[in-house]
């Protein structure tokens, strides 16, 4: 799932925009963590 579908699916509600930032967030992490071992891991 695409980060702005995330931000776009909650709309103007404003419980839906705090899970949204959550999920960005949770995903953001991922992503970072993703970059981090495959930069430590080497070619």
């Amino acid at each position: 799932m695409r980060l702005v579908d995330l931000v776009e699916d909650a709309g103007n509600d404003l419980r839906k925009v705090d899970e949204a930032e959550r999920r960005v967030i949770d995903e953001v992490r991922r992503l970072g963590q993703e970059v981090l071992e495959g930069w430590a891991d080497g070619p």
